[in-house]
């Protein structure tokens, strides 16, 4: 049960479970796992997405109800503590110690197309030091199509972007 929620966590599939049971799409099923897993456990507008979880990771789906019982935020609060702490403190620092420019959005860097080796080495590095695996990483070159417009301008300034 662990390795397969690793497997289909690490390699972007753990969306398609909500995606096939609801047929929805990616980013529905984002926001619908999202607000299952950080819901309250004694929420029931959610009933009927936390059997489809439990029953496809019951020992998983007991742990996250163990941990939100005495307090139900700690865990998306303990989940974005463990983002920034990879992103920030681990990936970020390295990459501005190697002298490299960057901003970071959520699970994202930001950095100039001559630095994306450098990039993708950190958060490899980082990655299997703290999990022992990788997930799949996705680079795509920034533009006002996969970015809030006011962010992307806001960076075509900043690095002297040709818009």
């Amino acid at each position: 049960e662990v390795q397969k929620f690793n497997e289909i966590t690490r390699t972007s599939q753990f969306y398609n479970l909500f995606m096939d049971e609801f047929g929805i799409t990616r980013d529905q099923a984002k926001t619908l796992t999202l607000a299952t897993l950080y819901s309250p456990n004694n929420f029931s507008n959610y009933e009927k997405e936390k059997r489809v979880f439990q029953k496809q990771f019951p020992t998983i789906y007991n742990f996250i109800y163990e941990f939100k019982r005495k307090n139900y935020k700690q865990l998306s609060i303990t989940m974005q503590i463990l983002e920034s702490t990879i992103f920030i403190d681990c990936v970020a620092k390295y990459l501005v110690e190697q002298g490299v420019e960057l901003d970071t959005i959520h699970d994202s860097l930001l950095v100039q197309e001559q630095d994306k080796d450098k990039a993708m080495f950190a958060l490899e590095y980082f990655f299997t030091k703290y999990f022992g695996e990788l997930p799949s990483f996705k680079t795509e070159k920034l533009c006002s199509d996969n970015i809030d417009v006011e962010i992307y301008k806001v960076f075509v300034e900043k690095y002297k972007m040709v818009a």
